[in-house]
């Protein structure tokens, strides 16, 4: 069974792929940020879902408010919650 994880910010869909300071993991979804090379932590503020999907279907999570103020922020993706690690 495949299953493929997928994140919105502030309800657009957010392309990972595209942010040299953002990665995912696959297995888990979890949403990684960091700004240890540089960059601004206030431009990744914002609301965030993120969207499992498998063979069943697509389960999603609460929306949560991220205000970022450390180096490096996580956001993991649970079927069932949403929290950010600091």
């Amino acid at each position: 069974m495949s299953r493929m994880f997928s994140w919105r910010r502030n309800g657009k869909f957010f392309n990972t792929g595209k942010d040299p300071r953002v990665t995912m993991r696959k297995r888990s979804g979890t949403l990684e940020i960091s700004f240890r090379s540089g960059g601004r932590p206030e431009d990744y503020e914002g609301e965030y879902q993120c969207f499992a999907s498998n063979d069943f279907g697509t389960a999603l999570t609460n929306k949560i408010l991220l205000r970022v103020s450390s180096e490096e922020t996580s956001l993991l993706c649970g079927l069932r919650r949403c929290w950010s690690q600091w």
